[in-house]
Order: structure tokens, then sequence, then C-alpha cells
């Protein structure tokens, strides 16, 4: 999404949608794969890593994984507009290919 705060991470969305046995799915773009070193495999899984080990200000190191290739993302979190903390995100401070 424009604008948005994955977009200003650096992150790309899903870019097209297929049909899979009659259900519709969303394809491409980035698959996050792990957070600070930690595997993800679900989005509650990072969700409760910013309430418990981040605030504010601090940096976190997405893995992902774009166009079949393992790519660290670092980015620094900013305060969520309203006010209920973080997963807003500035522009990455620095990216690595694997």
């Amino acid at each position: 999404m424009d604008d948005s705060p994955a977009e200003k991470a650096g992150l790309h969305g899903m870019t097209e949608t297929k049909e899979i046995d009659g259900v519709s799915h969303q394809i491409g773009g980035d698959i996050i794969l792990a957070v600070d070193g930690k595997v993800v495999r679900k989005i509650d899984d990072i969700l409760i890593h910013l309430q418990r080990e981040k605030t504010v200000g601090d940096q976190m190191v997405l893995q992902i994984l774009r166009d079949g290739k393992v790519t660290d993302i670092v980015l620094t979190l900013d305060e969520r507009p309203g006010n209920n903390i973080m997963i807003n995100a500035t522009a990455p401070t620095n990216s690595t290919q694997r």
C-alpha cells in the first residue's frame, strides 16, 4: 500500500491473485522468515516480539524471502499513529542479501 509503514520499511506487498482449487490466494511480495533471529510462523510471533521486547526507537532485523533470495532488512520502529505503539517503521538503515 502506498505510503504505508511496510512500504516505508522497504517491504514489498503481494502483487497478484491466483485461484487454486477454486480459492483465491494473494501471491508475490516478501515473506517474513524471522525477526531479530527468531523464526516467524505467524503474525502473532511478530506482534508478541514487538510487545515484549521492543519499544519506539529500537531497531529490528527482518529476515525476508524476496524473489527467491533471503535478505535482511534493518529498520527503526516509530510510534504508531493513534499512539498504539509500534509496527510503523522508518526506511531501512541497512540491507544485506544472502
